[in-house]
């Protein structure tokens, strides 16, 4: 962020323990033990911290579980009937000679 009010005095603050000969881990120490854990960039992996890890893995683990859920509910064959399975001429002609009268009756 531009003209963060954290993020210049941090980085001074640093570079001032660096020229003393502070090593990293004592610079993170220190900045953990005045502000806490905030001061972190990534949370701890253990307790509550855990959460903020496995949090997205769980949320596309659920995501992946409901499209799937979706797509084999809607995508399911239709049960045939056993009067659909069975087309028989006499019943197609029944049809056709339905449909002919019905055609004939919208011209006229």
């Amino acid at each position: 962020m531009i003209a963060c009010g954290y993020s210049f005095p941090a980085k001074q603050k640093i570079k001032q323990l660096q020229t003393m000969g502070a090593s990293d881990a004592s610079i993170v120490g220190r900045f953990v033990k005045e502000q806490g854990l905030k001061a972190l960039v990534q949370p701890e992996s253990t307790g509550f911290g855990l959460v903020g890890w496995l949090m997205p893995g769980f949320a596309v683990l659920i995501g992946l579980i409901a499209v799937w859920v979706y797509v084999r509910r809607f995508r399911a064959p239709m049960p045939l009937s056993a009067t659909a399975s069975a087309v028989t001429p006499a019943r197609l002609a029944e049809y056709e000679s339905t449909a002919a009268r019905d055609l004939d009756r919208m011209e006229s």
